[in-house]
């Protein structure tokens, strides 16, 4: 009886030697398979071997450009990195190709460590359906957590560096198999020093994508058990899990979220918070051969099912303006193999930070949009928003300015 899967790593011997071993793919409560990750440099691929980072916490997140819950994630795990200097390391997988995520850098840049999955092994070896998914690995190389972002708090890394028990939430993401072996289940239930408040399952090969000759939308209520979550395949799939309306507006439009604007009857309101009564499950597919788009074809849907619309306006809003205070930290050029994003790419990244409070940001420093900025000045920094912009010779300061917003509206009843 098959009770496992089994994967061609590329493992290292003492010496240095790069060889192929087959392996057991990654469990939960074994250590992590040494594994040589494709890192993302500005000239091209530097290999880095899991091993190398062996004494500290390191997490596996799998993300995508078109994922819109991954990117605030990405940039909550930089702050969080900042605060744990050589104590914790995350790394950014996706199967995406080098060229989508430049382009992706250029509109919001990063200081993560990107690896390039795009031969999809890591994919393979950490299964997942939904994105982000999220890899915990302790200090001794073992495989603590299969979750979600927001449960690696400094709390869990803390506790991960003192060797001690955590609670996380288990992300479902494993399918049960019929044939495998009460061994293997007894395995993934007792992995040691873990405590999980769901149950495991066994991983199972991800399907091949199909050429798409129809199009496809399902529309569905709440789905218990599942996280709220986004994910782009490509420009043909888009699904969303347990979200409301106006997230989903939010993500076809690619627009933040501190410039969309909810004009609705007070009443109303309560139609579009964030719960379970106002959450949907919605796919879309869209064949390769019709003349449409995703978000067009999303917004339509939508525009079916609810009275809810959407338009840009213009409107006067409390923002944070950014200013010059010093000399600002700025390069023109590539450096010793490091990436660099535009000014603009500094306000999006920003706005993601709890500290403004859902605001705008707007450039008020005379630095122009496009001028390439340093990002591993910002990601090197410490303490609160504040301290860290004055580091790089900036301040923020609140205004109140007219700004364009996504407006979402009613029409008449259906």
């Amino acid at each position: 009886m098959k009770q496992l899967l089994f994967f061609i790593l590329f493992v290292h011997t003492a010496a240095g030697q790069v060889i192929k071993e087959q392996v057991d793919p990654p469990q939960l409560g074994k250590v992590c398979p040494d594994i040589a990750l494709p890192v993302m440099t500005g000239v091209g691929i530097k290999p880095v071997w899991l091993s190398d980072y062996r004494g500290q916490v390191v997490v596996f997140e799998f993300w995508a450009t078109s994922c819109r819950p991954c990117i605030p994630a990405m940039d909550n795990f930089e702050i969080l990195e900042a605060g744990f200097p050589n104590q914790l390391k995350v790394f950014e997988i996706t199967t995406e190709g080098r060229e989508r995520v430049e382009r992706f850098l250029q509109k919001h840049a990063s200081g993560a460590t990107i690896v390039l999955d795009t031969d999809k092994q890591l994919q393979e070896q950490f299964y997942h359906n939904f994105l982000p998914h999220t890899v915990l690995i302790d200090p001794k190389g073992v495989i603590r957590a299969f979750t979600y972002p927001s449960e690696v708090t400094s709390d869990i890394v803390r506790k991960l560096l003192q060797g001690k028990e955590i609670k996380v939430r288990s992300k479902q993401e494993f399918e049960a198999q019929v044939g495998v072996s009460s061994a293997l289940s007894k395995d993934l239930n007792t992995a040691s020093s873990i405590l999980f408040e769901e149950e495991q399952y066994v991983r199972v090969e991800s399907p091949k994508r199909a050429k798409r000759q129809e199009a496809k939308v399902i529309f569905s209520p709440y789905q218990e058990g599942k996280e709220a979550e986004i994910y782009r395949e490509d420009d043909y799939y888009l699904s969303f899990v347990n979200c409301p309306i106006t997230l989903m507006y939010e993500s076809l439009y690619e627009t933040s979220s501190s410039r969309v604007l909810l004009e609705v009857p007070d009443e109303h309101v309560e139609r579009y918070t964030f719960d379970k009564q106002n959450a949907y499950c919605f796919e879309l597919s869209l064949a390769d051969s019709l003349q449409t788009t995703i978000q067009k074809m999303g917004i339509a849907e939508l525009e079916k099912r609810f009275p809810l619309r959407s338009k840009f306006e213009k409107r006067s809003r409390d923002v944070w303006v950014l200013q010059k205070v010093g000399k600002a930290t700025t390069v023109i050029k590539h450096e010793n193999n490091r990436l660099y994003g535009t000014f603009s790419d500094l306000l999006a990244y920003l706005e993601n930070f709890p500290d403004l409070n859902g605001m705008p940001l707007m450039n008020e420093t005379g630095i122009k949009d496009n001028e390439a900025f340093d990002w591993e000045v910002i990601k090197k920094q410490h303490g609160t928003l504040d301290q860290r912009l004055a580091a790089l010779g900036l301040k923020r300061v609140q205004k109140t300015k007219e700004i364009t917003c996504l407006i979402l509206y009613e029409v008449g009843e259906k």
